[in-house]
């Protein structure tokens, strides 16, 4: 879908592929991604620079549009993939979500995070507007560059204290946060953390 006037539609792509078959969307239903493993998350795009290299999974479709936000730090009019995950639950044993795992999940309501994740990789939440308030884990110790930018809907975030470290960019575009607490514990916030956040 496209542009229409003032009226801006979500790009949906219409199936995935998965070990070789092709999966249907279907509009209305809500779904649930389930992510098992253990250790880090492998990355769904591959960066050097503000360029985008490569691109796997459920991203594919979706890596012009983050290019373009990490070239010019602006946000794209248009929000695409995951248009029909509302849910994601992370198993016990993944310890870092990589990076740009959940970026441009628009529709994202709910986060289960698993209490063995330490790491919210680099871009992890990017763009999921839907989201409007989250309470990190007590295991997480380092909330990377980028993890929450352009996340307009988020209006709560809680910090645990065991955080140590905000990455550059980490909540920048975060315009409905109104109010943070940043625990003792954090010793690193990184430039342009909260940048743009106009309801702080």
């Amino acid at each position: 879908e496209v542009k229409n006037g003032n009226e801006v539609s979500k790009i949906k792509p219409r199936s995935f592929n998965w070990q070789g078959e092709d999966i249907e969307f279907k509009e209305d239903t809500e779904y649930h991604m389930v992510i098992e493993g253990t250790g880090e998350m492998g990355e769904l795009m591959k960066t050097e620079n503000s360029n985008i290299t490569a691109a796997y999974g459920w991203q594919t479709q979706n890596a012009m549009y983050i290019m373009k936000y990490l070239q010019t730090h602006t946000m794209p009019e248009d929000k695409v993939v995951m248009p029909y995950v509302t849910d994601v639950y992370i198993c016990e044993g993944i310890t870092n979500t990589g990076k740009y795992p959940f970026a441009g999940g628009t529709e994202l309501k709910n986060i289960h995070m698993a209490t063995t994740i330490n790491t919210l990789g680099e871009g992890t939440f990017m763009f999921c507007n839907g989201l409007d308030r989250y309470v990190i884990p007590n295991s997480v110790t380092t909330i990377g560059n980028g993890a929450f930018s352009g996340c307009t809907g988020l209006t709560s975030i809680t910090i645990p204290n065991s955080v140590t470290t905000i990455g550059d960019s980490a909540f920048s575009g975060c315009t409905g946060l109104t109010s943070i607490t940043i625990p003792n514990s954090v010793t690193t916030i990184g430039n342009y953390a909260f940048y743009g956040c106009t309801g702080l």
